[in-house]
């Protein structure tokens, strides 16, 4: 650790210094000045960090819970790290982006603990829990690129990684869509179609981000447009209507934000684009089935006053939370099953009995406002925020595309209740 410290001290001077500047990132970081030595470690930092990130999107993609302990790691490596260094030069070295984590890590954990205090059950307390280790995750990820790695990521390592993973996830998840039993879906988890949906459209909105700008190496933007085509399949075949929304209002931001492009072929794109999905629409008999059983859940839900649907509990649930955040708006009702929080409209007749075994509204502003009301609130834009302030500004229109996904996905399912897909986006928050 001595060493690891020695190491860091002319770094934290080149780092805080670039961040005056506008220019700490941790995609391309400035490199060191020839001459400067920071032993073998350091200098594969890049590769280390890059094929770490490649680990826990891959790994992460498919839910699997082992790969939390990558995450602990670097919570754990960051912590020692600060406090080391804390303890030798007696101060503590943040960065600005340090400190825009730590506020909003900081009010999203008392926002829940508030919760958890004035409305305490076991789905509260583990909503605490999960804030503070995604914080941890989080926040360890961050001092690890401060204080261990600092060449940061290679663009291109990172867009090679970003392309392997979607491929590989888009061939594991067709198979598991078009070639396993429903029974065999069921058993892997009832969150199965939003992750692999909603994470596939992102890898998708980041690949065609960098393919639209790897434009000095055509093998490498070749390879991102395959990892797009694969991430496409991965969310058609997934069903998952707020991937298919994200990827309708994304698409068009990525091309019209990419400066090389010509307005005519921004123009041209955006038309390909349009075209492809309303062919996909008019064609598909999976899309026209989705759209046939909206379609009946809607009739259901406004015409013969049946809630028992998807879109009916949705309808009801996020009905129930703007009444619940109108009569309880500071502080909500807690986090809960809904036949708990929503037990007097429940018993009133004015929402479905349907609920009740659920601990989620579909919505991760309502599920925000309605159990923690305006500190909830307040937590989830800073949630959103999170990658735009933390961002350096070459990667500023990057981190809008992410928190935009993140709230469409959002509309329609919580996102920010999914492990896999929290820590994900809290990774790619702290790298850009």
């Amino acid at each position: 650790m001595r060493a690891m410290a020695d190491l860091a001290r002319p770094l934290l001077w080149r780092v805080n210094q670039n961040n005056s500047e506008g220019k700490y990132s941790t995609m391309n970081r400035q490199l060191p000045a020839p001459g400067d030595s920071y032993g073998p470690l350091f200098q594969r930092g890049e590769q280390v960090a890059t094929f770490a990130i490649f680990a826990a999107l891959a790994i992460y993609q498919f839910g699997n819970s082992y790969a939390r302990y990558l995450f602990m790691a670097f919570a754990l490596a960051g912590g020692l790290a600060l406090l080391y260094t804390v303890l030798r030069e007696r101060r503590l070295d943040f960065n600005r982006r340090e400190y825009t984590f730590a506020v909003i890590a900081g009010w999203l954990w008392f926002s829940a603990l508030c919760s958890w205090l004035l409305h305490p059950s076991d789905i509260a307390l583990l909503r605490l829990k999960q804030f503070a280790l995604w914080s941890a995750w989080g926040g360890g990820a961050l001092l690890v690129l401060h204080y261990f790695i600092p060449r940061g990521f290679s663009q291109r390592l990172f867009c090679a990684a970003l392309v392997i993973s979607a491929i590989v996830t888009g061939l594991a998840s067709t198979y598991l869509f078009y070639y396993i039993d429903d029974d065999a879906r069921v058993a892997i988890g009832p969150n199965f179609p939003t992750i692999f949906g909603g994470i596939a459209a992102l890898n998708g909105i980041l690949c065609l981000y960098f393919a639209l700008r790897e434009t000095g190496s055509k093998p490498l933007q070749t390879a991102l447009f395959a990892g797009l085509a694969c991430t496409l399949l991965t969310a058609y075949a997934s069903g998952a209507r707020g991937a298919w929304l994200g990827l309708l209002v994304m698409f068009p931001y990525v091309v019209l934000t990419t400066p090389t492009l010509a307005r005519h072929s921004k123009l041209a794109i955006i038309t390909l684009i349009g075209a492809g999905s309303i062919a996909i629409a008019l064609l598909s008999d999976a899309v026209a089935a989705r759209m046939d059983l909206i379609d009946t859940e809607l009739h259901m839900y406004f015409v013969d006053q049946d809630a028992f649907s998807s879109i009916g509990l949705r309808l009801d649930s996020w009905k129930a939370c703007i009444i619940t955040f109108a009569q309880h708006p500071l502080v909500g009702v807690g986090d809960d099953l809904l036949g708990v929080s929503f037990a007097p409209l429940i018993a009133a007749g004015e929402i479905h009995p349907y609920i009740k075994p659920f601990d989620h509204v579909h919505n991760d502003l309502l599920q925000f406002a309605h159990a923690k009301g305006l500190m909830g609130v307040i937590a989830y834009l800073g949630l959103l925020a999170l990658p735009i302030l933390l961002a350096a500004p070459r990667w500023r229109s990057l981190a809008v595309a992410l928190s935009l996904s993140y709230f469409i996905f959002g509309m329609t399912d919580v996102f920010f209740k999914i492990e896999s897909s929290v820590v994900y986006y809290f990774l790619i928050s702290v790298i850009l």
